[in-house]
Order: C-alpha cells, then sequence, then structure tokens
C-alpha cells in the first residue's frame, strides 16, 4: 500500500493515484500531474504545484449521486474505495477520477447497452379485392389461354384429314390435297343446289368447310354391291369341270380377270370402279364375282363391263345385287 502525497488517499502500488491522478512514484518535489494529461510526445516539463486544499474543492465540486461519487471505508486507518469500472473497461475503485490502466478521465459511468425494444408494428391491413379487380384477372386469365390455345391449334385441314382417318374414308382420296380439293368442292356444290347430302367424306367436308349445312345435311347410306358376270358358251365349257379356272375364248376374248367394271351416274361421270377378277367353270359357263361401295343420292346408276354395254339401275336395284351374263 502507498499513500498518495497529492490527496492523502491510501492506495496500491499503482503508478496513479486513483482518487486524484497524481503519479506515484519518487518524490520529484512537487505534485505529479495526472497521466492522461501529459501527451506521450510533449517534452517533460516540471509538474506543477497543486494544494491539497485545492483537490479537495475538487472533489467536493462534483455532486453526490453524480458519475464521480464513491463511497469510503476506513481500514487500517486509510481510506478505501469500492469498486468500478472506467469507459475502457477497466476496473478501478469507486472514488477514481482517472484511470489507473489508461489514464482516462472518469467523467460519467458506462452506460450498459439495454434490451432493445422495437415498437410495435400494426399489422399489415390486407387490401380487399374488390369485384371489378377479380373480374379483371380472370379476364387476362381468359384472354391468355385463348391466345395460346389459338396459336396451338391445328389448322383445319389438318383436323379435316383426321377426321376422314377415323371414319375409314382417307383411302378414298389419292391424296390429302384431293380430299381437301373435295371438300371444297362438295361445299360449293351444297352452295349451287341448297341439298346438302352426301356420305361420311361428305359430313366431314361439311363440318371442317361450310358447317353453315350441318344443320340441314342428310347423311346417305352406303352399300357393298355384290355382282355376278356369266359368259355362256356351252361348245367352249362343255368338257371343262366345274371350279376350272376359265377366262373368255374366242369371240368373248375381251372378257378376263382384269376387265373394268365402271359405276357412273346419270350425267356420266365415274362413281366408282373395280375388275371382274379370275373366272371359274359353273355350269358350261365362266362365272365371275366382284363388288363395289355405292352411296345412294344419285337418281340413276349406270354399270358397265368393259366394252359389252351399259345398265340403268336405281340404288334399291344395287342394294338387291346385280347379275348380268353375257352369251
Amino acid at each position: 500500500m502507498k499513500k498518495c502525497g497529492s490527496c492523502g488517499s491510501v492506495v496500491s502500488a499503482d503508478e496513479m493515484c486513483p482518487a486524484c491522478g497524481a503519479r506515484l512514484g519518487p518524490p520529484t518535489g512537487g505534485l505529479a500531474v495526472p497521466h492522461h494529461a501529459t501527451p506521450p510526445d510533449a517534452p517533460s516539463l516540471p509538474p506543477p504545484y497543486v494544494s491539497p486544499a485545492r483537490l479537495s474543492a475538487a472533489n467536493e465540486a462534483t455532486p453526490a449521486g453524480g458519475a464521480t461519487s464513491w463511497t469510503q471505508s476506513s481500514t487500517d486507518g486509510g481510506d478505501l474505495c469500492g469498486m468500478r469500472r472506467c469507459p475502457s473497461g477497466h476496473q478501478l475503485p469507486s472514488g477514481s477520477r482517472f484511470c489507473a490502466e489508461c489514464g482516462l478521465p472518469i467523467d460519467s459511468p458506462p452506460t450498459a447497452p439495454g434490451p432493445t425494444v422495437s415498437e410495435p408494428t400494426s399489422p399489415t391491413r390486407k387490401r380487399r379485392k374488390t369485384p371489378f379487380v377479380i373480374l379483371g384477372a380472370l379476364l387476362v386469365i381468359a384472354i391468355t389461354g385463348a391466345g395460346g390455345w389459338w396459336f396451338t391449334r391445328p389448322s383445319t385441314e389438318a383436323r379435316y384429314i383426321e377426321a376422314l382417318d377415323q371414319a375409314d374414308a382417307r383411302s378414298e382420296f389419292p391424296t390429302d390435297r384431293a380430299a381437301v380439293l373435295h371438300a371444297e368442292s362438295v361445299c360449293e356444290a351444297f352452295d349451287a343446289s341448297g341439298d346438302p347430302k352426301g356420305g361420311v367424306a361428305e359430313s366431314a367436308a361439311v363440318e371442317f368447310y361450310c358447317p353453315q349445312w350441318e344443320k340441314g345435311f342428310r347423311v346417305l347410306e352406303t352399300v357393298t354391291v355384290t355382282g355376278t358376270f356369266d359368259v355362256s358358251d356351252v361348245d367352249e365349257y362343255y368338257s371343262a369341270r366345274d371350279g376350272a379356272a376359265c377366262e373368255g375364248e374366242g369371240g368373248y376374248g375381251d372378257i378376263n380377270a382384269n376387265t373394268q367394271v365402271i359405276l357412273t351416274d346419270g350425267a356420266g361421270d365415274v362413281i366408282t370402279r373395280t375388275e371382274l377378277g379370275p373366272g371359274e367353270i359353273q355350269d358350261y359357263s365362266c362365272h365371275y364375282e366382284y363388288s363395289f361401295e355405292v352411296t345412294e343420292g344419285e337418281d340413276l346408276y349406270v354399270v358397265a363391263v368393259g366394252d359389252r354395254g351399259e345398265s340403268s339401275y336405281s340404288f334399291d336395284d344395287l342394294k338387291a345385287g346385280l347379275a348380268l351374263s353375257l352369251g
């Protein structure tokens, strides 16, 4: 323990008095100035003389409840101070005016950071969507969806060809372009006649190319006509057994498996065609069988086998079957 020569306080073996800030050490002939009062690079000057009465008046000038207030207790005839901390965090007696470690003046007690109190914020009020806002959003979604559907929608031609495929009618046309031309001509004919009717292909044409005729369109019946053609020649086939292959001989040499069977309408326009196919012996005749599909709607149907003349029939006659002969 040491006794400060400036204020008479009993302190530990520090280099500076915590009570008045005087430097402790060998006597220098006067009072030492506080450590903090002398800059590190300042020239050495004789310490100024400070009377004990002046130091006591300075201490008494500090308010009792201020930052530099302290409590004292008497131990072994001296005064010992309570403990406190300087702004740098060093621990020192409560009555100290200067830090014994760093020399900083103890003007005010360090302020401990208190808990941060956030101001209560009112919850964000949800804006109520008006019916107009909701309606606008629905319209935007509908327009966007319709636009996407329109750009990705297959073309009319593609949908028409697909319909022909589903109805097994695509094979009626040599190319897809021919099928489209047929559909366009069908619609032109209906516009001219005002009588929309036809088969599966015509129904598909109306659906995709002239839907204004869908309501009055009449689907026509389509049937498969089975016909026969016999070439009678007793002299030629008398010795032949039934079931044997045959073809026309002599004056009937133009009749064979490749002979065309042609079906036309009353105006001579070809509706369909087929071939006789292979013949076989039946009752001294060379017998041929053929078939073709035909759709109702024509007033008259004309059948021709090769160059052997023509025969006219109604749709009901064709449905009953054809039996033609020669010789």
